[in-house]
């Protein structure tokens, strides 16, 4: 089993290093830009799951580099989302 960890693009927060937290700051266009080059580098790794944050600016993330990857959604539905992450089956 091998275990892929990420982390969000860039905000415009961290662009100013201003600490997040549990503010849902979405991804600015260089964080959009980051998790495109991310998807393309890891286009041919296949993946069974993906786990997020429900924050928009990690779940965007999570949504642009999973690309069309099919997911496996059967089994655990993880934590449930208002918690700290959040399972990301493409639906």
């Amino acid at each position: 089993m091998k275990i892929y960890i990420m982390r969000h693009g860039e905000t415009k927060w961290n662009k100013r290093s201003k600490l997040q937290g549990q503010v849902d700051i979405p991804l600015a266009p260089k964080g959009i830009e980051q998790a495109q080059m991310t998807a393309e580098g890891m286009k041919e790794i296949p993946f069974d799951h993906i786990f997020s944050s429900p924050l928009k600016r990690a779940y965007k993330t999570a949504q642009i580099v999973r690309m069309d990857r099919p997911i496996d959604s059967a089994g655990s539905t993880g934590p449930a989302a208002g918690e700290s992450s959040k399972r990301y089956s493409g639906a």
